[in-house]
């Protein structure tokens, strides 16, 4: 019987031990990079300087991108794991909200000449052996030639199995 029981304590201190939780280690984007067992979970904040702009021909494919170094994504991850991507709103708050990606929501706005337009914002992703790259793209692309602004600074979580 206590064997058992130091078994099972022992069991459960490993299991209590083997998360970890390290700040703004390695990559200046990072929140935080939290481990437990074969998942880990990275939030990370892009800046609105930090996107770039892509513009595709004749402006009919444009989009913004932000790529982030995210050494947790190796190439075992990209045969055999997941990634999974969320939008962090009111990041550290109690009205945190959280929603997984691809993102869509649709808005309206007033142009500068008063007509009230109607867009589509969407963020979605890709990854690689090493990085992340996030993309925000409007529906209507002309918008951008009304307000020419980058996209709000954002906050993400990317959880990696």
């Amino acid at each position: 019987m206590k064997k058992i029981l130091l078994l099972a304590s022992a069991v459960i201190l490993a299991a209590l031990t083997s998360c970890t939780k390290e700040y703004n280690t390695y990559n200046e984007y990072y929140e935080y990079h939290y481990s437990s067992g074969a998942s880990q979970t990275v939030l990370f904040h892009v800046k609105d300087a930090d996107w770039e702009y892509i513009e595709g021909d004749y402006k009919m494919n444009c989009c913004f991108r932000a790529t982030v170094k995210m050494p947790e994504i190796t190439a075992d991850i990209l045969k055999t794991g997941l990634v999974k991507m969320y939008r962090v709103f009111d990041y550290d708050m109690s009205s945190e909200t959280q929603m997984e990606m691809p993102y869509i929501r649709h808005n309206e706005y007033t142009d500068n000449v008063g007509a009230l337009c109607f867009y589509t914002e969407t963020l979605d992703y890709e990854f690689s052996n090493g990085s992340i790259s996030v993309f925000f793209t409007r529906s209507d692309f002309m918008y951008e030639d009304d307000l020419e602004i980058n996209p709000v600074a954002m906050d993400f979580r990317c959880v990696i199995m």
